[in-house]
């Protein structure tokens, strides 16, 4: 929603936050993928990640009653979460290549936790995948036609990154001479609290 806030908590109401992430760029295996949420209210759990099925849901329109599923697996669960530090969720088993991504987190604790929305003016949610790194010789390019040869050909990349608090999007970019030559970007697409 407009929410600077997800939540996940027990108490009455319940609270359940969904997340949607938009991949593209991936070109090998995933070696890791985390969710990574800015704390802003602490918990003695920082709540369950499921991924789930259904990426038609919109952060608009999406109500309680309107939910989609959980049904897919349970994939990682916290343990207790500090204000002003970032909770790590590892969904690398969930993270296949490019795609859209949606995932619940729930608890079954009273003391609910409170995390930075994308709607937060910083320490946004991020989806920090890392996949394989190139492991061959690189080749001498010294004309520009060599150069697209070997980024046509080239299939093994790192996406990583520690501070993308205020990005509506995560960007990995190859620029040569300072000209953009491959981008790869991570967007959050939607994210909401019922």
């Amino acid at each position: 929603g407009t929410s600077a806030v997800l939540t996940v908590d027990l108490d009455d109401p319940e609270k359940i936050t969904y997340l949607k992430f938009d991949v593209r760029g991936i070109s090998n295996q995933v070696v890791s993928a985390k969710i990574r949420l800015y704390v802003i209210g602490a918990s003695v759990t920082g709540g369950t990640v499921y991924k789930i099925s259904d990426t038609t849901w919109s952060e608009s329109t999406i109500t309680w009653n309107s939910k989609p599923a959980i049904d897919g697996p349970q994939i990682v669960s916290l343990g207790s979460v500090l204000v002003g530090t970032w909770a790590s969720f590892d969904v690398t088993p969930a993270i296949r290549g490019d795609g859209v991504y949606s995932f619940v987190i729930n608890t079954t604790s009273g003391d609910g936790a409170d995390y930075n929305s994308k709607e937060a003016l910083s320490n946004k949610p991020v989806l920090e995948i890392t996949f394989q790194p190139l492991t061959t010789t690189l080749p001498t390019i010294s004309t520009l036609d060599q150069l697209f040869l070997f980024l046509d050909k080239l299939t093994k990349l790192t996406l990583s990154g520690s501070n993308f608090s205020t990005a509506e999007q995560f960007k990995l970019r190859l620029e040569i001479q300072g000209v953009l030559k491959l981008e790869v970007t991570v967007t959050p697409k939607d994210s909401s609290t019922i």
